[in-house]
């Protein structure tokens, strides 16, 4: 199996990271009353927290690790491709640069938080008898694709390519593109 690059917001790793880490959890809250048990409160699912570990290496790798940093202050939010998973829209949360820097390798951590799509803009538009009346649309962040759409909203990709014949190819970024999901 041979496994894509990692990418965050058009920063592709030169090498993945050596370690991943997934951490999914709930957020719940047990109230105990005096004389009557208790009780547990769920308040659902916590945002997913990917994290990972690995090495920026040869005559460049300081450079690479800058770019990553220069990344981390000005993208805070975009989609992350992961090798082997589906590409997820992340907030960027933390970079740490791990050991004594060597002359051509230098050890990374990095922490990103999924994120919901509160950063996408939906506009009612023209009716369509196929959407209750509305036409829905969003405005596409840098770096998605038609494949991130069909992943994220959990339409076929065959129809977004339908619905939008301005776009030839659903593996190409589509920056600042309305799009049409419906």
């Amino acid at each position: 199996m041979i496994l894509s690059s990692m990418s965050f917001d058009g920063f592709t790793w030169e090498f993945n990271s050596k370690y991943l880490t997934f951490s999914h959890s709930s957020s719940v809250n047990s109230t105990h009353y005096p004389y009557g048990g208790s009780k547990l409160q769920d308040f659902g699912k916590q945002n997913c927290i990917i994290g990972g570990r690995g090495y920026f290496v040869g005559d460049n790798c300081t450079d690479m690790y800058n770019k990553l940093r220069n990344k981390f202050y000005m993208s805070k939010t975009g989609v992350l491709t992961l090798p082997g998973f589906p590409p997820i829209k992340a907030f960027f949360n933390k970079l740490i640069l791990n050991g004594e820097p060597k002359p051509d390798i230098l050890e990374y951590e990095f922490e990103f938080i999924e994120v919901d799509d509160e950063y996408l803009e939906v506009a009612s538009l023209n009716s369509s008898p196929t959407t209750d009346g509305k036409n829905i649309r969003k405005i596409i962040p840098n770096g998605e694709t038609l494949w991130d759409l069909s992943y994220k909203y959990g339409i076929n990709v065959d129809k977004l390519i339908a619905v939008n014949p301005q776009i030839k190819r659903p593996d190409i970024p589509i920056a600042g593109s309305a799009v049409r999901l419906s």
